[in-house]
């Protein structure tokens, strides 16, 4: 079962002004810091993932995700793993997404598929939570349906 930490909710919380809380590729591993500096406070019964999603778009449905950025915080301590991965989205990314993330088709022709990345990627999520910014609204729903299209990969558990 996958819980969900919302780092709105803390941002409100730790009273860090709104002009603050637009996430991007260069502030995400920022918030992920007030986020941690947040839990030193608690014990982390299970692993922690904070994520980030780029996209080709808005729409669950229709569009694909271009990039992944996680965090994996261990509770028993170890060091953080790092990653982050372009992602082939098998769509051609429109010019109003690339203006916002800076990500172009020259850049993901050679990666690999959400499909050729799940089963590794679900295996690092495992049974940890969730920490994403506004995730419940866009980035888990497009992470869930990525792997709803996979064959033989199961979806992480998930629960608001």
């Amino acid at each position: 079962m996958l819980l969900y930490f919302n780092i709105t909710l803390f941002l409100k919380a730790e009273k860090i002004p709104q002009k603050y809380w637009k996430v991007n590729k260069f502030n995400f591993f920022y918030y992920i810091c007030l986020v941690k500096q947040a839990l030193m406070k608690l014990k982390l019964e299970k692993d922690l993932i904070c994520f980030d999603i780029e996209s080709t778009g808005l729409s669950v449905k229709n569009d694909r995700i271009v990039q992944l950025a996680i965090i994996k915080i261990f509770a028993d301590g170890r060091e953080d793993l790092v990653k982050t991965r372009l992602i082939n989205p098998g769509i051609t990314i429109p010019k109003e997404a690339s203006d916002v993330h800076h990500i172009t088709d020259e850049m993901v022709k050679d990666q690999p598929s959400f499909e050729r990345v799940a089963k590794s990627l679900f295996d690092l999520i495992g049974d940890s939570d969730f920490c994403t910014f506004n995730g419940n609204r866009f980035d888990i729903p497009m992470l869930m349906e990525e792997f709803a299209r996979v064959e033989d990969v199961p979806s992480p558990k998930f629960q608001l």
